[in-house]
């Protein structure tokens, strides 16, 4: 399977970000990340984690892949 579309739960996403599981709910309630419910319950792939999490660093430090090319 494709790594990007491995799925992830809120509770496995909440360890790697060091943040709470309701923290990422609210989150993808939000749609601050991308995430699917399947049923009652929540899943992110890890593509969409890797993006969120690029685009986040962008926002905090822009220009800074101009900057190191």
């Amino acid at each position: 399977m494709d790594e990007n579309l491995k799925p992830l739960t809120p509770e496995q996403v909440a360890e790697f970000l060091q943040i709470t599981p309701r923290g990422v709910r609210d989150m993808l309630r939000a749609q601050e990340i991308k995430g699917v419910k399947i049923g009652r319950e929540w899943r992110i792939l890890q593509g969409d984690l890797e993006a969120f999490l690029k685009e986040l660093r962008e926002k905090t430090f822009p220009g800074e892949e101009e900057a190191a090319g």
